[in-house]
């Protein structure tokens, strides 16, 4: 069942290889957000860059869980 759920395909690939590319990108999200204020005049707040670690944690966690699941 689990394994179902990890290869759902999508527009021709599996679901876990969208989770990974949008944790990738949320990690980057996540990391431009410090290298942004420091070169632009109006700042990013940092309650945004905490909310896009959360996010990147729970993106990862469920990317992990569901790869691990795959081969249960």
């Amino acid at each position: 069942m689990a394994y179902k759920f990890a290869y759902i395909s999508v527009f021709g690939y599996p679901l876990i290889i969208y989770l990974g590319i949008a944790v990738i990108t949320s990690l980057f999200a996540t990391a431009a957000v410090p290298l942004l204020n420091k070169r632009r005049a109006k700042k990013i707040p940092v309650v945004w860059h905490f909310r896009l670690a959360g996010l990147t944690s729970t993106l990862a966690l469920v990317h992990g869980i569901t790869g691990i699941m795959a081969y249960l």
